[in-house]
């Protein structure tokens, strides 16, 4: 593994491993006070609704563990529901526990219909975790749109109001 493939790897753990959690907490209140139809709404007609966004967040953890492996994805439970979601959610979780080891020299994932590669530290820095985190902050304004109290904190675990 080279220093900086480490460093990347380093850096999409700690990320992971902090927004992962914090997803799960939005998405089992929403579960809880929100009624089932919340999971179909979306920001607007041509974009994903909210359980697609919530599935698409998760799978990018996935994606970028295999990425920097050169690996097929594990993807762990199917996610087609707001219970898999989540169970696919721990099961990213459970992935990130363990660093990716030994990082490759060129990371590839699908973009769409474009085919993205990389180094480790780009492919992270900015593919991977922007990526992650717009799908995250979707589901976030989903929820909070949708009349769930979620705030900045929510968010990312540093904020008080």
């Amino acid at each position: 593994m080279t220093p900086s493939g480490q460093a990347a790897a380093a850096r999409a753990q700690g990320v992971f491993l902090d927004y992962l959690p914090r997803l799960r907490q939005a998405l089992l209140r929403a579960q809880e006070a929100l009624p089932a139809a919340v999971w179909a709404s979306r920001l607007a007609p041509d974009m994903a609704p909210l359980l697609e966004q919530a599935e698409m967040a998760v799978n990018f953890a996935l994606r970028t563990h295999a990425a920097l492996l050169a690996q097929p994805v594990r993807w762990g439970p199917a996610a087609g529901s707001p219970e898999g979601v989540l169970r696919r959610l721990e099961h990213a979780i459970a992935v990130w526990q363990r660093p990716p080891s030994p990082v490759v020299g060129t990371c590839e994932d699908g973009a769409g219909r474009a085919v993205h590669r990389a180094p480790p530290d780009a492919f992270v820095d900015r593919y991977a975790l922007p990526n992650y985190l717009f799908h995250h902050t979707l589901v976030h304004a989903l929820l909070r749109h949708a009349g769930l109290g979620l705030g900045k904190a929510d968010f990312d675990g540093i904020h008080a109001y």
